[in-house]
C-alpha cells in the first residue's frame, strides 16, 4: 500500500455489490490490519487506499479504486473494460475519477486454509523426460473419449481417457502450442 498511503480500508462485498468499509491501522512497521468478526469462507473483499492526489509527481491514490489483495488465495470476476477501472476521468489524466469501480475490477476471495502441497520426492532428470508438443483445440477436438462438451478446451485435455493414452505412451510432460481464446 505504500508508506505514503494516509489510510486503507478493508472492503467486503456482499452477492449485490454492497459494501462494508472497516478501516485499517498501520503498525510501526508500516504493516496495515484489522480483525473483522464473523468473516468466513467465500467472503469477497477488496482494498480503498486514501492518500495523496498529485500526479505529477507519481501519487496516484483513488480510494474511489477497490484494489485487488495481491496475497488473495482466490479471485473472481474479471476486468470491464468499459466500466470505470481508470483512476483518473476520460481524457484528463490530472482529474480524479469520482466513479466506484466495485464490479468493474475483480476482487480476492476468502478461500479455507488446506494442507500444504507434498513435496515431489525426487525431481525428474531431463534425460528420463518425454515432452509432448500439443495443439489443445485440436488434440481433444475429435477425441472419442473427450465429451462433446469439454472437446477442443482446457477440461478436455484433462479427462483421465487422455491422461491415461498420454501416460502409456510414456510422455512426462505437456507442452502447449500457442493457445488463443475464443
Amino acid at each position: 500500500m505504500g508508506p505514503r498511503a494516509e489510510g486503507v480500508d478493508l472492503v467486503l462485498i456482499d452477492s449485490l455489490n454492497n459494501q462494508s468499509r472497516h478501516p485499517m491501522t498501520r503498525d510501526l512497521d508500516g504493516i496495515w490490519s484489522v480483525d473483522v468478526a464473523g468473516i468466513g469462507e467465500g467472503q469477497h473483499y477488496g482494498f480503498r487506499v486514501a492518500g495523496p492526489w498529485a500526479p505529477h509527481e507519481g501519487l496516484r491514490f483513488n480510494p474511489n479504486r477497490l484494489l485487488l489483495d495481491p496475497y488473495a488465495r482466490a479471485v473472481v470476476g474479471g476486468i470491464d473494460f468499459h466500466g470505470p477501472i481508470l483512476d483518473h476521468t476520460p481524457g484528463n489524466v490530472e482529474s480524479m475519477s469520482t466513479e466506484d469501480s466495485v464490479g468493474a475490477v475483480p476482487v480476492g476471495v476468502v478461500v479455507a486454509d488446506s494442507a500444504p502441497p507434498v513435496p515431489v520426492a525426487r525431481r525428474r532428470p531431463m534425460a528420463e523426460t518425454v515432452i509432448y508438443e500439443a495443439h489443445l483445440r485440436g488434440f481433444t477436438k475429435l477425441h472419442p473419449d473427450v465429451p462433446e462438451h469439454l472437446r477442443g478446451s482446457y477440461l478436455g485435455f484433462a479427462e483421465p481417457a487422455v491422461i491415461e493414452h498420454l501416460v502409456e505412451l510414456g510422455i512426462t510432460a505437456v507442452e502447449f502450442l500457442p493457445c488463443s481464446i475464443s
